[in-house]
């Protein structure tokens, strides 16, 4: 009986990362090297997007202007040399790439995530393309565990984690009147960070939050858990390209009826059928 054959090493480096972070939340960790395996050798742009030729647009991709804002459906690329045309712009643009919406993840992605095939066993994988200045997405929470890997250029990180606040009285509640405005805001914070949803200025400046920042190059990993506000943006004059492994854990945001916080690790680490 020949032996199976073994993940390449950059796979088994990103698997090793995923046993570690799992479903348990800790705190945002970045790993600078820890992926160094995982880079190209020379990342072709149009090799990237051409799997994705003939389904440029929502489930398969998405496209933003400054600041993350959605681009218009007019002034989205509809080919592969528009949108190698849009990057190469002087105002920021990015583009979203969502691999498990393919039927086959191509490469140099398949090797990448060898352990993981096929996708949608509650991870997904999505690849951001950013030229300088640019932020694929706004200020944002997610319901998974984020694990980014970033390939090429550098991105900027923005992160923000909720403080430590005292136990409220048993009997309060974030919509009783009388309780003061920042108890009211940070009962309103905390009731949001748990789910998919955007962030305006007024709330990013909240002393509820405590902020840093970071800057992903190449071979670098980066942990985001749950209840982490982010946002990133390509800085240099190098594209940026990083891939993120969303983990969806049983119990959180409706996707499983709960059970042991670790079961979605293991399950992570079998092999795939």
């Amino acid at each position: 009986r020949p032996l199976p054959a073994l993940p390449p090493p950059a796979a088994t480096a990103l698997q090793g990362i995923l046993d570690e972070v799992g479903c348990n939340s800790t705190p945002p960790a970045h790993m600078p090297g820890a992926l160094a395996e995982l880079v190209p050798a020379a990342l072709d742009l149009r090799a990237v997007l051409e799997p994705f030729a003939d389904v440029l647009s929502v489930p398969h991709a998405k496209f933003a202007g400054a600041g993350g804002e959605p681009l218009e459906s007019a002034r989205a690329p509809t080919s592969v040399d528009e949108a190698l045309a849009m990057l190469s712009l002087d105002e920021p643009r990015s583009v979203v790439l969502h691999l498990e919406e393919l039927e086959t993840v191509p490469a140099p992605f398949d090797a990448m995530l060898s352990t993981l095939l096929p996708l949608g066993r509650g991870v997904t994988a999505h690849v951001y393309i950013s030229n300088r200045g640019a932020s694929a997405l706004r200020n944002h929470t997610d319901k998974t565990e984020v694990v980014v890997a970033q390939l090429a250029g550098r991105k900027e990180w923005l992160y923000c984690r909720e403080r430590e606040q005292p136990a409220p009285p048993p009997s309060s509640s974030s919509w009783l009147p009388w309780l003061p405005a920042a108890t009211r805001a940070a009962n309103a914070l905390a009731a949001k960070l748990p789910k998919c949803k955007t962030y305006e200025p007024d709330e990013m400046a909240s002393e509820n939050l405590e902020c840093n920042r970071v800057t992903t190059e190449p071979g670098d990993a980066f942990h985001l858990p749950r209840r982490t506000i982010r946002s990133a943006r390509a800085v240099g004059d190098d594209i940026s390209v990083h891939l993120t492994l969303g983990m969806k854990c049983a119990g959180v945001g409706g996707g499983g009826g709960g059970g042991d916080p670790n079961a979605q690790r293991r399950r992570l680490a079998d092999p795939a059928p």
